[in-house]
């Protein structure tokens, strides 16, 4: 019944006095908490085979045409100095891409020595999105008629995330300056998740904290379509006043997958994919249900665990109208 519900829900076609915002349709992928890392020990996060799942996804998404661009979604590392040593490794890997690619901030990236700041990681994205030296939060017009916007949710040292006044003062500038651009919102915490673990505090702890405040203002802007996270390391995907908020998984974490979606005028398409490596997935599933992360989502049978981290209900769901 819960399937059937959320299926006809966001199948449902657009309002007729809905604005269609005109664009060539386009395919991206958001890749998040890629956790990039040489550390050996395995638990939620396949940290030992970390290079490994990323290296065929890069060359997975290399061999294809018919995607635009990609978006890494904040934590590209470990960064267990707090130095950003591992970095290095991720920006020869990706290098390897034809794609565009843009880049937001995650919390691990926050979490630095007092002799590195934000602006140093952004430095080294200077072409995939940070453009300006002093901000740690960009615009992009990856396509005719179409705004990316990457939001920086980090507090500094800190797991969880928020918005402070200034940058939301930027966001509502910038979304009244383009009323009629197709607006997608790349964030790596959650502002929305819909069918969050019985655990409460697992939601509170991934969501911003100023979650209702961002809702509001984006509320006021009909451009806004899509907008995508990560960080709870979990897929799902809801419609809230004609917005589809999407939260995506690492690829270092089982099921091991990432989403290509494809974004025409009316609607989204999504489409699965797996890493190539059985053995790792295998593997990945039975590290992802003794982790300590796993525990916390408050289940209390394994089959319940892993059909939330599977997703099952909504990896049925293949189309989504905006309107």
């Amino acid at each position: 019944m819960l399937i059937a519900c959320i299926t006809a829900f966001l199948f449902s076609s657009q309002n007729s006095y809905a604005q269609i915002y005109s664009f060539t349709p386009f395919k991206f992928s958001f890749l998040p908490d890629i956790n990039l890392s040489f550390q050996k020990n395995d638990d939620s996060i396949m940290r030992n085979e970390s290079l490994v799942i990323f290296q065929d996804v890069i060359k997975s998404l290399g061999n294809r045409k018919d995607i635009d661009f990609i978006i890494w979604g904040g934590n590209l590392t470990e960064n267990n100095d707090r130095q950003l040593s591992d970095l290095p490794s991720f920006l020869d890997a990706s290098s390897e891409l034809n794609h565009p690619y843009y880049v937001i901030l995650g919390n691990n990236e926050s979490k630095l020595t007092a002799a590195y700041t934000k602006q140093y990681f952004c430095a080294e994205f200077r072409r995939n999105g940070f453009l300006d030296t002093e901000k740690t939060y960009w615009s992009a017009e990856p396509s005719g008629n179409v705004l990316l916007i990457g939001l920086d949710t980090t507090i500094d040292n800190k797991d969880n995330g928020d918005l402070p006044k200034e940058e939301l003062l930027w966001l509502d500038d910038l979304l009244k300056s383009n009323p009629n651009k197709f607006t997608i919102i790349s964030m790596h915490h959650p502002a929305f998740i819909e069918n969050p673990p019985p655990n409460p505090a697992f939601k509170n702890a991934h969501l911003i904290d100023n979650a209702q405040e961002f809702m509001t203002l984006i509320n006021n802007y009909p451009q806004v379509k899509l907008i995508v996270s990560g960080d709870d390391l979990n897929y799902s995907v809801s419609k809230l006043n004609n917005k589809i908020y999407m939260n995506l998984p690492s690829i270092n974490t089982y099921p091991c997958e990432y989403k290509v979606i494809s974004v025409s005028p009316e609607k989204i398409s999504i489409e699965n994919n797996n890493i190539a490596f059985k053995q790792i997935i295998k593997k990945a599933k039975k590290s992802f249900l003794t982790s300590a992360f796993a525990a916390q989502y408050g289940f209390t049978k394994n089959k319940d665990i892993l059909n939330y981290q599977n997703s099952n209900e909504y990896n049925k769901i293949k189309e989504i109208y905006f309107n």
